[in-house]
């Protein structure tokens, strides 16, 4: 009698912390914070929700007043003049860049724009990798062959930029994997 009410004490601990680390993981190190903004815009603009989140927490990891060394601002690291100009393109009335800190200006631009670069190049991957280098950059390295829309991505002549596409990819199978359910 004691063995079996040894093994249920144990099987119940177990349960409780899987039970936990699976909160842990998904509350604290893989959120879907700002929820209803992230599906919202992911279906008006018909993106992933989970990648939009992997940008979020690739790029600030949740903290909404995060400003980068180059100036890019806010969840998913918007620069200025990329705001303005979506801004002018979405229609967000009286733009001033100090919006780009409110979290539903934020995702709508940066949601946005992962869309356009994905129309642009019908590549996930390539739309990640303009998204950090920029439109320009992309551009010059597939006219120079760097790299190619079937996924040649390894001569990337940016570090930060080889570095953050991997990240962003796996973060999003991490989210894919999380939430599956969801």
């Amino acid at each position: 009698m004691k063995k079996i009410s040894k093994i249920f004490i144990a099987f119940i601990f177990i349960i409780l912390i899987l039970s936990v680390s699976n909160y842990i993981i998904k509350e604290i190190i893989y959120p879907k914070k700002y929820h209803n903004i992230v599906s919202t815009m992911s279906d008006r603009y018909e993106i992933d929700e989970n990648l939009i989140y992997a940008i979020i927490k690739t790029e600030s990891n949740f903290d909404e007043r995060a400003t980068s060394k180059a100036n890019a601002k806010g969840l998913m690291q918007i620069v200025d003049d990329t705001a303005i100009e979506i801004s002018n393109k979405i229609g967000i009335d009286n733009f001033n860049t100090n919006m780009i800190y409110e979290p539903e200006i934020n995702i709508e631009i940066g949601t946005y724009y992962i869309k356009e670069l994905y129309n642009k190049y019908q590549n996930k991957t390539i739309a990640i990798i303009a998204y950090n280098a920029g439109q320009g950059n992309v551009d010059k390295w597939i006219e120079e062959g760097i790299i190619t829309l079937d996924n040649n991505l390894e001569e990337i002549p940016y570090k930060e930029t080889s570095t953050y596409w991997k990240k962003v990819l796996r973060e999003y199978n991490v989210y894919n994997k999380l939430y599956k359910n969801s």
